[in-house]
């Protein structure tokens, strides 16, 4: 015998209980889901927020290399001419830009009152000279009255002390007439060597007189330019390999860029403290004269490095108060590391410490890029 179908009550009482059930299973399986959502769209987010950094690999400088350092073109020789008595520029024989040899006139003074005193003197000593002669007459005369017992012993030393006087008279006369006779020479300036002026400060007419203090004006400027010397600062850590005989190449940039030969010839053989480089001349034929004094040059030496360090982009440095720092990328993020200098190349700075080689370091960073920042990091091109 058949059960009896459920009554309508019952089935009514069913409905509600199966739809909280399904409503259950919805909820259960819907929350995972959505958690889900949300965490990839705030790793979305935070990807899309991060800023976005060039990198680069660094690499370690090569063992040989170059050393460039700047200088300024030096005369050979140069020196500078004053007045050496007081008086007035009768003429100058030679003006900027002139060629002049060893010992040519370049200017006149006329000396009035040293010329008057050059005259005092000889007739001086004149005087002087009469009155020695006579004094050597009376000492022969006193002589010979002394082997005829006609003058005392003491009569004779009287004359000769008498004509040792009239001596040194005479040679002190001497000596101030040869004195003024230099003194007028330098009437005459000449130039000390071969060379070409590159300044006059004299006018025909102009009062002149011996220079006094460090603000005197010289006369004349003369400078020997046909081997030219730059004089260089080298680092420290290049000292120690640099020495007479190393080649040197010269470059001008105010000439084209043009580059000359040249050699060290000295060095200071010790280095300064306060700058902790070594003073080196370099010297550099200059027979046509292209090279002139006081012209900026850079002097390129060869090098060779015994502890090379990395070499670092110089927009990747990053000046701090704490010193120089890198932004290191490790793990998409952000370090700031501090490091130590070397050589500066321009484009590139060489870094002796507190960066390894092969690290990626942050070119151009912005301020947005702060210490432990997560970053979107894409490699710079190349220059």
């Amino acid at each position: 015998m058949s059960a009896p179908p459920p009554s309508g009550r019952g089935a009514r009482r069913l409905l509600p209980g199966a739809g909280a059930f399904f409503v259950v299973l919805l909820f259960v399986g819907a929350v995972p889901r959505l958690r889900r959502k949300q965490a990839l769209e705030a790793r979305t987010h935070a990807v899309t927020e991060a800023p976005l950094v060039s990198v680069v690999t660094v690499k370690r400088a090569s063992a040989s290399g170059e050393l460039l350092l700047p200088g300024t073109v030096q005369a050979m020789r140069e020196a500078a001419l004053y007045a050496r008595s007081s008086g007035y520029v009768r003429r100058f024989h030679a003006d900027i830009g002139s060629r002049v040899r060893a010992g040519q006139l370049l200017a006149e003074i006329e000396t009035p009152e040293l010329d008057q005193e050059l005259a005092q003197a000889r007739a001086s000593l004149g005087q002087v000279r009469a009155a020695h002669a006579l004094a050597r007459t009376s000492l022969d005369r006193w002589r010979a009255m002394v082997k005829d017992s006609a003058a005392t012993r003491q009569e004779l030393d009287e004359k000769e002390a008498g004509f040792e006087a009239a001596s040194a008279n005479l040679a002190a006369g001497e000596a101030n007439v040869r004195r003024l006779q230099e003194m007028q020479s330098f009437g005459r300036v000449v130039a000390p060597f071969a060379g070409t002026v590159t300044a006059r400060n004299v006018e025909v007419g102009q009062l002149v007189s011996p220079a006094q203090g460090g603000g005197a004006r010289p006369l004349f400027v003369l400078a020997q330019a046909d081997t030219g010397r730059v004089m260089i600062n080298v680092p420290e850590a290049a000292a120690a390999q640099l020495h007479p005989g190393s080649d040197a190449e010269i470059v001008v940039q105010s000439l084209g860029g043009a580059r000359f030969t040249g050699r060290v010839v000295r060095t200071s053989g010790a280095v300064e403290a306060a700058t902790r480089t070594m003073l080196a001349e370099v010297d550099v034929p200059n027979p046509n004269a292209a090279l002139l004094p006081g012209m900026y040059a850079q002097v390129r030496l060869a090098v060779r490095n015994v502890t090379p360090g990395v070499l670092l982009p110089a927009n990747a440095l990053v000046s701090g108060p704490n010193g120089p720092q890198v932004a290191l990328l490790r793990g998409g993020r952000v370090h700031f590391t501090k490091v130590e200098l070397g050589r500066d190349f321009g484009t590139e700075i060489e870094v002796l410490s507190g960066l390894d080689e092969g690290a990626t370091v942050v070119v151009n960073p912005s301020d947005a890029v702060a210490e432990g920042i997560a970053v979107r990091a894409v490699r710079a091109e190349k220059p």
